[in-house]
């Protein structure tokens, strides 16, 4: 039970980091003084706050993965 909680944590921070880096790419691709449909506008700060959680979640991501290549491995030969 607590092996299918962690798998399902690391997938689910998986899935995060993807859209949240899909979401700093589609925000961040033109200047602010061209035609932005529905950007959100991020000051330098609040682009820095997000990167910080990129790498706190890419870390959580590689310290689980270990982990999670065992259990598929096991899960695997049986």
């Amino acid at each position: 039970m607590q092996e299918q909680q962690t798998i399902e944590d690391y997938l689910y921070f998986i899935n995060y980091r993807n859209n949240l880096t899909q979401f700093i790419i589609h925000n961040c691709t033109y200047e602010r003084n061209k035609k932005r449909h529905n950007r959100i506008n991020f000051n330098e700060r609040e682009l820095l706050g997000l990167l910080k959680e990129l790498n706190r979640i890419n870390l959580y991501i590689n310290l689980n993965k270990d982990k999670n290549e065992k259990h598929r491995i096991t899960e695997r030969t049986i």
